[in-house]
């Protein structure tokens, strides 16, 4: 699901298994902040922390921050190769 909360996600790149083709870790995330909507762009800190179990995001516009979890990025990484096989992209 691409809404976080407070962020909407639009991309996420990681590690991906290459057996199940999971996400198993993010390295970078592009997303719109919706408090502010600035559109963050996030790969080290103090935009992407890397926290036990998942990531917190900051928007550097208006101060959002919110964690989100290896398991949440891991369903939207889920659902976007989903879309993609079907759409052929």
């Amino acid at each position: 699901m691409p809404h976080t909360g407070l962020f909407l996600l639009h991309t996420v790149d990681g590690d991906m298994d290459a057996s199940t083709k999971r996400l198993t870790k993010p390295h970078s995330v592009k997303a719109i902040c919706l408090t502010c909507h600035h559109q963050v762009v996030a790969n080290a800190p103090p935009d992407f922390e890397v926290i036990d179990g998942g990531v917190i995001l900051y928007c550097r516009k208006c101060g959002t921050r919110q964690a989100i979890s290896d398991a949440r990025f891991a369903e939207f990484w889920e659902r976007v190769r989903m879309f993609r096989e079907i759409t052929k992209e």
